[in-house]
């Protein structure tokens, strides 16, 4: 496996691109994610890292547009939801053609992030912790707390392996286990989804 980098954040601002896309429909859940989903996401805070940050990186990596995609698609699939609070299984007969596309997206997603991490010469911190906190989205959103825990972990577990080749570096990163799954809280997933997305 090649060791993750930190990357030195680009002063570009984001420009919108079709070319990116393999199909139509890939195009409509990116513009759902730039038009909605990247604002619901930032709550109440600075939307900069959704509607700018996120959208540049998703042009080149993978694991990042995929992911852009899936929870636009999810998004889409969720627009006739009853309510708030919804289990996977109501979720998932909501809208069955755009959450099969949004769950189709999530896989490629996860696949793409592995390449990118044992397959690139040198993998960008940044961008693999990116593309676990869009992880972390997609399960939240589907009402799967226990695997958004789980992207959780992956995100840092990655952050602890960039660590352990730094000489006096010893950040404090939850072991695995730290966290009880079954008392888990959205509103907590969201409050340390909001501590991986500020560290680098």
């Amino acid at each position: 496996m090649s060791q993750l980098q930190p990357r030195i954040p680009s002063t570009s601002l984001y420009g919108p691109s079709v070319s990116i896309h393999a199909t139509e429909d890939e195009h409509r859940y990116f513009q759902i994610f730039t038009e909605r989903t990247a604002h619901e996401l930032s709550g109440f805070y600075d939307p900069t890292f959704w509607t700018k940050l996120v959208l540049q990186e998703s042009h080149s990596v993978a694991a990042i547009r995929h992911s852009v995609i899936a929870l636009g698609a999810l998004n889409k699939s969720l627009e006739t939801a009853p309510g708030p609070g919804l289990k996977v299984n109501v979720i998932q007969s909501i809208d069955k053609k755009h959450h099969e596309q949004a769950v189709v997206a999530h896989l490629k997603a996860i696949q793409s992030l592995n390449n990118y991490i044992s397959s690139s010469g040198s993998p960008q911190l940044r961008n693999a912790l990116i593309a676990c906190l869009l992880f972390v989205c997609f399960e939240t959103f589907q009402g799967c707390y226990a695997s958004s825990v789980q992207q959780i972990y992956g995100g840092l577990k990655i952050l602890r392996s960039y660590y352990m080749g730094k000489p006096g570096s010893r950040p404090w990163i939850p072991r695995k286990g730290a966290i009880d799954t079954l008392r888990f809280k959205p509103a907590q997933v969201a409050k340390v989804s909001n501590t991986v997305q500020t560290r680098e």
